[in-house]
């Protein structure tokens, strides 16, 4: 995933991880000029729109441009907290960035 990310970011961005004390954490923080992205990644199929944890928890503390929930099947939106929250296929990585 690493690899694809890196790919979409045409490497004029930064990645970076976010981790909590409590071990919760964001995979990926991509930053590229104002704009910040967090991106979590799951392996499994996805029948509904869940937001992780802690991509909520990042997103109460830091208010970022978006996040992305990337997946292996479902594409939708949802916002929360007034965030733009992406659930994209790999393949989407790059036109949502």
């Amino acid at each position: 995933m690493f690899a694809e990310l890196y790919r979409a970011s045409g490497i004029l961005g930064n990645i970076h991880y976010w981790r909590t004390r409590h071990g919760l954490e964001v995979d990926f923080i991509f930053q590229y000029n104002k704009k910040i992205s967090a991106i979590e990644v799951k392996q499994q199929a996805m029948q509904k729109p869940i937001l992780p944890r802690a991509l909520c928890d990042f997103i109460d503390l830091y208010q970022p441009t978006q996040a992305l929930v990337v997946n292996s099947n479902l594409s939708t939106t949802k916002k929360y907290n007034g965030i733009e929250v992406y659930w994209c296929k790999p393949a989407e990585l790059k036109k949502l960035l």
